[in-house]
């Protein structure tokens, strides 16, 4: 029989569980930190401390980029502009390159100055550039156009744009540039043999990149880097990895290649059900002071052979815009490109994610204002789960009601573990409790709000969306902080003490949450409930706005979830327990609603345990009476 004052204590092999539990976590924790965690963080910040520019390999040729602001780079080369619906740019003449894109409706800043650039040119802060162009069997291309070679304007219409560059040995090189549709650019190139023998080229395309981007999130949740979907499968490649392995090739007829930012794209799209090769390359810096390295994916089409006063064509498209789940859906069907939608990053749990994403999208196109549509999808996500919710609420209930039971067979079978088990399952059947029933539920729940944080993290329909109140951007952090009174002092706080208004409104909603129920019997249980809310709330509060406006309000719903599930079980509930002085209750809930038998239903409701036993609470003592002395037999 437990002692009186450890009648609330943890069992003292569960006790030994939880420290061995908590060990072993912590070994585990510091050795995945070391050996994984750290050189990870370490190859990224080698890549970010990006201060020398390197020889770049374009093509087959390297050049010398240095650094000066993007626009001035362009206005200093010879250029063809184009235009579409959704986007503008030009064209550098000299070598044909693709490396100024700007998009119509996107812009960097709230102010609506800057438009977001996908492509912009060699020397300028961040290169990305996309080439195409022909390569011979013999990889001589002396009589080929390279990065050198000036290109005319040919014709120029408002649809299209064709340039031409003829070589000495009587091939005509053209290449139409065609804006069609969201985000698309048409290339196609056109080789005019004008020679007396037959030429075998092969048609390529790439895209470039100098370095690492500047945005650059580096966060798990969301994949940055080379990107495609190639023979059936999701192909990524990191940043980190590359150097590792330089050059790897995957031969398909059917895929997309690309690199994939937050809410950006930048992928070929080439003619399907032809043989190709897709290739991811990394060039390491030759100057060894240096460290930006090129990051280049790139497709080769199969050989064309173009006879002697014949023409052959061959057409690309070039995808470079925002990641609308629409628009790549829309393409992945016209295109007849397969899953073009995989560059949103779904993570492991896409069937989840994926369904999110399109609820959330249909719901913002008929409300229009995308955090009224985060605070009803809560709403909606909150019903969906609420059976799961009382059917884990109810199976930890039932546990918790039979629990002196379980512990008076624990103390009854001490020395006895198959007795202590038969007697468990006896009273388990008895009382028709699941011990597993309640984690279930729990268990099915993580992916769900998992998918939901990934879902609001890949959605650009929350960038540079509007809040409530003082956010006017739920992609950005909360702008205020505690510690200057939310901009009512006078000076700047560093930025991890950046705690703003609404993460400390989320820690309101975890400690009501947290309030509802008796704190935890066991001290060290008890401590880390104690400090967990005001860790979220630390942690959380470097994310972005709308993350933490969503989970306040989902706190909020999840709190009157939970009153009302314990309403329904009998129990009366009781905010702030512990709090001002408030007296604890153990919200113990009626057991004849949980569907116990009559002696267990009496149990909990005046003839507990403590009676049977003879327990007194703790703040009874109970007087211990001496043992009277044993009579003496006489002996005869």
């Amino acid at each position: 029989m437990p002692a009186p004052h450890q009648k609330n204590k943890i069992h003292p092999a569960d006790q030994k569980n939880l420290l061995i539990f908590a060990i072993c976590f912590g070994i585990v924790y510091l050795l995945f930190d070391y050996f994984v965690l750290q050189p990870h963080m370490q190859k990224v910040d080698q890549y970010h401390n990006q201060t020398v520019q390197i020889k770049a390999e374009r093509a087959a040729n390297f050049r010398e980029p240095e650094f000066y602001p993007r626009q001035e780079v362009v206005t200093k080369s010879s250029r063809a502009t184009f235009e579409s619906e959704s986007l503008h740019g030009s064209i550098n003449l000299k070598g044909a390159v693709l490396d100024d894109i700007t998009l119509k409706n996107y812009y960097e800043t709230l102010e609506k100055t800057d438009p977001v650039s996908v492509m912009s040119p060699e020397k300028a802060e961040f290169p990305r550039y996309a080439e195409f162009g022909w390569l011979a069997s013999n990889n001589i291309n002396a009589d080929l156009p390279n990065g050198d070679s000036i290109w005319r304007v040919k014709s120029k219409t408002k649809d299209m744009l064709t340039l031409v560059w003829q070589s000495p040995n009587g091939l005509v090189f053209e290449r139409d540039i065609v804006g069609t549709g969201n985000f698309l650019l048409r290339v196609t190139q056109r080789i005019i043999n004008q020679s007396s023998q037959n030429v075998t080229l092969f048609p390529y395309s790439l895209i470039t990149e100098h370095g690492l981007p500047n945005k650059l999130i580096n966060r798990w949740i969301i994949h940055e880097g080379p990107i495609g979907f190639i023979n059936g499968k999701l192909q990524e490649r990191h940043y980190s990895d590359m150097p590792e392995t330089p050059i790897e090739k995957i031969d398909s007829t059917t895929g997309w290649i690309g690199f994939t930012e937050q809410y950006w794209l930048a992928a070929i799209l080439p003619e399907q059900e032809t043989e190709k090769t897709f290739r991811y390359a990394y060039v390491t810096p030759k100057d060894p002071k240096a460290d930006k390295g090129i990051y280049q994916v790139d497709v080769m089409g199969a050989a064309r052979t173009i006879p002697a006063g014949g023409t052959t064509e061959y057409t690309t498209t070039l995808f470079a815009g925002a990641k609308e789940f629409k628009t790549l859906q829309d393409y992945s069907k016209s295109l007849n490109i397969n899953n073009l939608d995989s560059a949103i990053d779904f993570g492991w749990f896409w069937f989840l994610t994926k369904p999110f994403f399109k609820v959330l999208v249909m719901i913002n196109g008929v409300v229009g204002y995308f955090a009224v549509t985060m605070l009803l999808f809560a709403l909606i996500l909150r019903i969906a789960i609420f059976p799961l919710a009382n059917t884990s609420y109810r199976s930890f209930a039932k546990l918790r009601i039979i629990s002196p039971r379980i512990m008076e067979l624990k103390e009854t079978y001490k020395d006895d573990k198959t007795g202590l088990q038969r007697a468990l399952m006896d009273l388990y059947k008895k009382e028709k409790v699941n011990p597993a029933a309640g984690c279930l539920p729990m268990l099915i729940q993580i992916p769900i709000f998992f998918s939901l944080f990934k879902v609001l993290n890949i959605a650009i329909e929350m960038r540079h969306a509007p809040g409530f109140f003082w956010i006017n951007d739920l992609s950005e952090p909360d702008p205020t902080s505690l510690f200057n009174l939310f901009g009512l002092l006078p000076y700047d706080v560093p930025q991890f003490l950046m705690i703003g208004a609404w993460p400390c409104i989320m820690v309101i909603t975890l400690l009501i949450q947290k309030s509802m129920n008796p704190p935890p019997t066991d001290p060290v249980i008890r401590d880390m409930f104690r400090f967990m809310p005001y860790f979220m709330g630390f942690i959380m509060s470097g994310f972005a706005a709308g993350l933490i406006i969503y989970w306040t309000f989902s706190n909020m719903l999840s709190a009157l979830q939970q009153y009302t599930i314990m309403r329904m079980m009998g129990v009366d509930v009781k905010f702030f327990q512990g709090w001002f002085g408030r007296e604890v209750q153990q919200n113990m809930p009626d057991a004849k609603k949980l569907g116990f038998s009559d002696d267990m239903a009496n149990l909990k409701t005046g003839k507990d345990i403590i009676d049977e036993k003879n327990i007194l609470p703790e703040d009874e003592p109970k007087e211990i009476s001496a043992p009277k002395p044993k009579k003496k037999k006489k002996k005869k």
